[in-house]
């Protein structure tokens, strides 16, 4: 009995000390960092398919292959239409293939700043069993290819991938929250980055680390938060005790619609996971990428199973925890 107490206590403790405020979700980026990006041609890499998944997934069955490419060919459509239509930073910037990044860059090194989407990691992506095909978000239907919300609330889609730009040092990294990303995953994540260079390069000396050690949760409260009804973890009494701001549970076909028509007047929460442990947590304006209130916390299950202590991944809900921190800002 002693010995199972100083278990579960020791892990506990192992537990607190990964729940952090944290910068997690920012590179330091500095002011000289911002005006490169800012002077540079933006040299944009989309996603691009993985030979390794593609030969693994072959040898299981075709129609994994065909899964695979049609949500690659998606989020190649999602992330070109959220650049053409948002990134105002800068020169108008280039779509492009990696190897034609690379050789511009080459010849010219202080001309172009690199946009790709990073090297992607989840626990499970592909589950090889007939039973269970790949999980992916965009579909190819009628020639057109559609992204499919329903999809977006499997654990699978919990991996962690990101947004970056280089110059060649990765200078600014934003972290999607699904592993196949829709427009408005895209076009949130490149309000956030032109948001935090804006800002950085308002006063010499400034960095995302000083930015973002000021955030001003007080300003939510002439916001209305949008609340993914499928991310919630309460009901609407229930939020109305804890959190004092207008809000709204809706769809995120809705959250979307707001990020694409730029309402400044909405707030939208967001989870991303981090590393193999974590996850951000952040609220950003809808309209301007705004950054009001963030940390990074565990994306735990911690429960007794069978006589012994087990940890796993779990979805991670907006909950009452969530929104607290949200309203105090730490």
């Amino acid at each position: 009995m002693k010995y199972s107490f100083v278990k579960k206590l020791a892990l506990f403790c192992l537990l607190a000390l990964f729940v952090h405020h944290s910068y997690s979700q920012y590179i330091n980026t500095s002011y000289n960092d911002a005006q490169e990006v800012k002077k540079r041609t933006l040299l944009v890499v989309l996603p691009e398919d993985n030979k390794d998944i593609i030969a693994s997934l072959e040898q299981e069955s075709e129609a994994f292959v065909a899964l695979y490419k049609n949500d690659m060919e998606g989020q190649r459509q999602a992330l070109k239409w959220a650049v053409l239509n948002c990134w105002k930073l800068s020169h108008d910037p280039v779509i492009t293939s990696m190897k034609e990044a690379r050789s511009l860059i080459k010849a010219s090194p202080d001309k172009y700043a690199l946009m790709k989407v990073g090297e992607q990691f989840q626990d499970r992506y592909y589950i090889k069993s007939a039973a269970e095909p790949a999980q992916t978000a965009w579909e190819k239907i009628d020639e057109k290819f559609i992204y499919n919300f329903s999809k977006r609330y499997n654990v699978r889609m919990l991996g962690i991938t990101t947004l970056t730009i280089e110059i060649p040092k990765k200078i600014m990294e934003i972290y999607l929250p699904k592993i196949s990303p829709s427009e408005g995953d895209y076009l949130f994540a490149l309000k956030q980055m032109q948001y935090t260079i804006t800002k950085i390069l308002e006063s010499e000396g400034n960095t995302a680390n000083k930015l973002y050690r000021s955030l001003n949760p007080d300003q939510l409260k002439n916001k209305i938060v949008l609340l993914d009804a499928m991310e919630v973890d309460g009901k609407t009494d229930d939020i109305k005790k804890i959190y004092p701001y207008p809000f709204k549970i809706t769809n995120y076909k809705e959250v979307e619609n707001v990020i694409r028509a730029n309402d400044t007047s909405y707030a939208v929460i967001q989870c991303s996971r981090f590393d193999g442990t974590n996850s951000n947590f952040i609220i950003s304006n809808a309209g301007n990428g705004k950054i009001y209130s963030y940390f990074t916390g565990l994306t735990f299950h911690y429960g007794q199973r069978n006589g012994s202590y087990s940890i796993k991944v779990i979805y991670p809900k907006i909950t009452r925890f969530l929104l607290e921190r949200f309203v105090s800002g730490n």
